[in-house]
């Protein structure tokens, strides 16, 4: 089959939030691959990883999908990027250095967003070079959600009256939380929870008297004891869904209640060389008293509903599960014990 040419667009703002592949390059949008090819600088928190993908993309063909793996799970063998570059365009606000640094090289400058002793506030000066004219891509680092040195970025950018579009693209917590089968409605994430047992501990309390989904990230060598903390503060028979290599063709998912996953998690980690992270999504804790209150207004409700329609039980349970949520299973129990 051909090879398919992209053509660039314009971006609609200075700063594009640009989401990567949390896993698998062919998750790549062509949205994403033109703002990449269109930019004048690239801005991440890992110019190694950038560059990569950078080099990846100018070698992509949208014509056939191979499952090339990005980002590469283990990136300490990635070679370093060309820092050069940035030493030599220190001034990022010219515009014309900028750009002419892009014709001459194929690609654009490559800015880290990690602070150091020669420039303690990279994300005032890509402020700057933006106000100028220059066209800045935030590669969001795992997915789409920001946090530390490009969440200051996009905050600071906003601040300064910047224009800004974000495109979206993968992130694994709403990757998992779409394919744990809990409610969405009302979900809660919380990125990774507090390093200090006593403050990991409040935190699962105050996620729990949430009533909301909840979903995070949690390193693989903490895994089993966070599970072991979950089941403490939720209960054993809490369900759960855990997950490792979402997209990946290694991807590993664990669904069942917290005392099932514990065993399970165990076993797996003892025998796994892997050191991925893995997302976490807790179901809904709702207390034993919300839970009698809701099943005495699902009774009136069915009750009601079958004083006033002249329909088969069937198509009642039917009607009921379609109004409340409640599985016609459930509601036909309801009934046979209203009959009673």
């Amino acid at each position: 089959m051909e090879k398919v040419n992209i053509p660039t667009s314009p971006s609609r703002g200075m700063l594009t939030i640009c989401p990567t592949p949390i896993g698998n390059l062919d998750d790549i949008a062509i949205r994403q691959y033109q703002a990449i090819k269109a930019a004048d600088i690239i801005a991440s928190e890992d110019n190694n990883l950038a560059s990569h993908l950078v080099q990846s993309l100018l070698q992509y063909d949208f014509s056939s999908i191979k499952n090339t793996e990005f980002p590469p799970q283990d990136i300490s063998n990635l070679p370093n990027a060309d820092d050069s570059a940035s030493d030599a365009h220190k001034d990022w606000s010219a515009v014309s250095m900028v750009r002419k640094f892009k014709a001459e090289s194929g690609r654009a400058l490559l800015v880290s967003l990690k602070a150091t002793n020669a420039y303690s506030n990279p994300q005032l000066k890509l402020i700057r070079a933006m106000k100028s004219g220059v066209k800045v891509v935030l590669l969001a680092p795992s997915g789409s959600l920001l946090t530390g040195a490009s969440l200051k970025l996009v905050s600071d950018s906003i601040k300064e009256g910047v224009s800004l579009e974000a495109l979206p693209g993968p992130a694994a917590a709403i990757v998992a939380v779409c394919s744990s089968g809990f409610p969405a409605d009302n979900f809660w994430f919380v990125d990774y929870l507090p390093d200090l047992l006593f403050e990991r501990n409040l935190r699962l309390e105050t996620l729990k008297k949430s009533e909301s989904t909840v979903v995070f990230y949690e390193k693989a060598d903490k895994i089993v004891k966070t599970v072991e903390q979950i089941n403490k503060i939720y209960g054993i028979n809490r369900f759960m869904v855990i997950g490792q290599n979402l997209t990946r063709e290694n991807e590993k998912v664990f669904r069942g209640t917290g005392v099932k996953l514990l065993q399970e998690l165990k076993e797996y980690t003892s025998q796994s060389e892997n050191k991925s992270d893995f997302v976490v999504v807790i179901s809904p804790f709702i207390s034993k008293a919300e839970k009698e209150v809701f099943e005495v207004k699902l009774t009136h409700i069915i009750s009601t509903l079958r004083s006033k329609l002249s329909i088969t039980e069937k198509n009642l349970a039917f009607l009921v599960e379609k109004m409340t949520g409640v599985s016609r299973v459930r509601a036909l129990k309801i009934l046979n014990k209203l009959e009673k």
